[in-house]
């Protein structure tokens, strides 16, 4: 596991207003030999018209510095939305960590090649949760307009099912006679927005 990182964050760099961002890439690759790293760091200097980009470059084959990095470099570090609210509504839905690229080789793993029965069916569907990410619904595919983030606790004691990544899908119910749907969530227990119209066609 290689790691590459784009840092601006000397001491001196730390003074000011200046906006200093970092880059980290993961990199499933074995050790590059400094010819070749000092080659990679002119081409994303040239690429990125930046002479003064520093690159940090480190390498490692224990698991446990493996995980480390891992977990650094996709961890959180805007904990607080009061710090800056103006950020915290323009970075709603951001996600901190993307994956790209396309793999040619054989399967690096697969369920088949786990220990253990396979529980299929209590995984989640990776196709859905692509399609909540697009902002389409996996079922009917209609575009979805977010209302916006719900607290999990008011899910308790509804029937839903977990598609991944923080979604769930509640079960499609009606209402019964005499009694709308809002005032049904309400029962409920879903304070949220509620959002009257076609129902999905699942």
């Amino acid at each position: 596991l290689t790691w590459l990182t784009k840092v601006d964050d000397s001491p001196q760099d730390r003074r000011g207003d200046g906006y200093n961002p970092h880059l980290n890439v993961l990199v499933p690759y074995g050790f590059i030999i400094p010819g070749k790293m000092n080659r990679i760091k002119q081409a994303l200097r040239a690429a990125l018209q930046e002479p003064d980009l520093i690159i940090h470059y480190g390498y490692t084959r224990e698991p446990a510095r493996m995980v480390h990095a891992l977990k650094y470099i996709t961890r959180a570090t805007f904990l607080d939305g009061m710090w800056a609210p103006d950020v915290a509504a323009s970075i709603y839905n951001f996600h901190n960590a993307q994956v790209w690229g396309k793999w040619d080789g054989e399967p690096a793993w697969s369920l088949d090649s786990l220990e253990g029965e396979p529980e299929l069916a209590d995984l989640p569907d990776p196709l859905a949760v692509e399609s909540l990410e697009s902002g389409i619904c996996p079922r009917c595919g209609k575009p979805i307009d977010w209302a916006g983030p719900f607290p999990i606790k008011a899910l308790a004691g509804m029937e839903k099912q977990d598609l991944g990544a923080g979604y769930y899908e509640l079960a499609q119910v009606r209402a019964p006679p005499g009694m709308d749907l809002v005032m049904m969530l309400r029962a409920a227990g879903y304070l949220g927005p509620v959002g009257i119209g076609e129902l999905c066609g699942n």
